[in-house]
């Protein structure tokens, strides 16, 4: 049996875009553009009518814009959505609004070169929109508007019986597609006693991370940043990823610090797998790695050398998840200790956190 197509709706108020995406798009097979709208009003109306299975928004539009118009789908008719941002700051901090509306994913435009400096672009939006359109996140959506969310955790009112607070722990997560919506729930419900150092690896170019960053130091009482080379890790403080830079941590004498690198050279730069086998080596019996929503299977291998060294690893699961991609790729080879909604995900963190050390097996 033939596989339905995904019936993509274009939204944008150049007619320059909506044909560049549309041509993009048409070099699919299994996808096909069933309309185009010049303005979000325009949008509204037709995937009301034509109830695409993924949506491209633009942001900056007349009568309606982007936002709002993803205010409304989002509580009227959610669809997954990818914006199109531009590679600037306003339009990163812009990008981190429209994900906590809900739109699932991102693309930034790239406008150099013009047509063909857009058309660069082409594989990557195919791959999003294959990812995006088969259904699974369309529920996950309405899942994730109706579930309840993500519960705080209050200072000092969970810690275990025993629970020490001795030596720094570290909870290195991992994200991609879905990943900032879910972490703007999860941090902020992180409690300010927690006893560890937080390292995120969100895939993101350069710009749009540092926009996480201050996005989530804004809704947290935690201290988050983007993570700077040789900076001290601390109980209660969170360290974004740099895009294109792998994150990574090192023993020195004065404790964990923070290195980032340049090497290796992998499809997803900043990786999760670079990132869980740095902690693996450095402080398994310290370490805490976590999997959240994302197409693909970046961390399983950084899983499975957390595992062998000791560590717990849980994995987010698959109801609420927009993208069960890489929780699926851990969960499925067996390497999840545990596999948690994101409801409960604050909560397991902090248990496990302020638990007293696990040891390293003895080979």
């Amino acid at each position: 049996m033939a596989r339905d197509l995904i019936r993509v709706l274009v939204v944008d108020d150049s007619a320059f875009m909506r044909t560049v995406i549309t041509q993009m798009l048409a070099g699919a097979a299994d996808i096909q553009v069933v309309g185009q709208a010049p303005d979000g009003k325009t949008g509204l109306r037709m995937a009301r009518d034509l109830k695409p299975d993924v949506i491209t928004l633009d942001v900056e539009m007349p009568v309606l814009s982007g936002l709002e118009m993803l205010r409304v789908l989002m509580s009227s008719h959610p669809t997954p959505v990818i914006m199109l941002s531009t590679l600037t700051q306003a339009g990163a901090e812009t990008t981190m609004q429209a994900l906590e509306l809900g739109a699932v994913d991102y693309l930034p435009k790239n406008m150099e070169g013009g047509p063909l400096g857009m058309r660069k672009i082409g594989p990557v939006l195919i791959e999003k929109v294959r990812a995006l359109g088969g259904g699974a996140t369309r529920e996950a959506l309405k899942v994730a508007n109706h579930a309840a969310p993500v519960r705080p955790v209050a200072p000092r009112a969970l810690r275990p019986a025993g629970a020490t607070s001795g030596e720094l722990r570290v909870v290195g997560i991992g994200s991609s597609t879905g990943g900032p919506t879910a972490l703007c729930e999860l941090i902020p419900a992180l409690p300010v006693d927690l006893n560890a150092a937080v390292l995120i690896v969100q895939h993101m170019p350069p710009g749009f991370t540092r926009a996480l960053a201050e996005r989530l130091n804004r809704l947290s009482g935690l201290d988050v940043s983007e993570a700077r080379e040789g900076a001290p890790l601390k109980a209660g403080s969170v360290y974004v990823a740099p895009g294109s830079r792998h994150l990574t941590v090192n023993r020195g004498d004065g404790g964990l610090t923070v290195r980032l690198a340049d090497t290796p050279v992998v499809p997803m730069m900043p990786s999760v797998d670079v990132l869980f086998q740095s902690l693996a080596t450095v402080c398994p019996d310290r370490a805490l790695g976590v999997v959240l929503t994302g197409m693909g299977t970046d961390g399983c291998a950084g899983a499975r050398a957390l595992v062998q060294a000791g560590a717990p690893v849980v994995a987010q699961a698959e109801r609420g998840c927009l993208v069960f991609g890489m929780p699926r790729a851990v969960a499925q080879a067996g390497l999840a200790t545990r596999v948690v909604e994101l409801e409960h995900m604050a909560e397991e963190i902090y248990m496990t956190a302020n638990a007293a050390p696990h040891r390293t097996p003895v080979a």
